[in-house]
């Protein structure tokens, strides 16, 4: 079962959103500047890893692929790819 806050909405691993942030950034995307667009603190990537709103974490993402240029599902490809590197 997936972690919830405490109005039960779904929250997503900050370690992921690195991931992802990392994976994002070889494709010409600054995290820091995609950060702050989407309302998270960049400090973010340095912290230890926590729990951040499922929702906020998907408009982050749409707004990676906005500024990637790229389809929805390159995300998804570019974690892979960073993950077999």
């Amino acid at each position: 079962m997936p972690r919830r806050n405490i109005a039960g909405e779904p929250l997503f691993s900050s370690e992921v959103l690195v991931g992802m942030l990392k994976a994002t950034e070889s494709l010409g995307v600054s995290p820091e500047r995609s950060l702050r667009a989407a309302g998270f603190d960049p400090a973010l990537l340095k912290r230890p890893p926590t729990y951040v709103p499922w929702n906020a974490c998907a408009q982050l993402f749409d707004l990676l692929a906005e500024e990637a240029r790229c389809p929805a599902d390159s995300h998804a490809r570019a974690a892979d790819k960073h993950r077999s590197v």
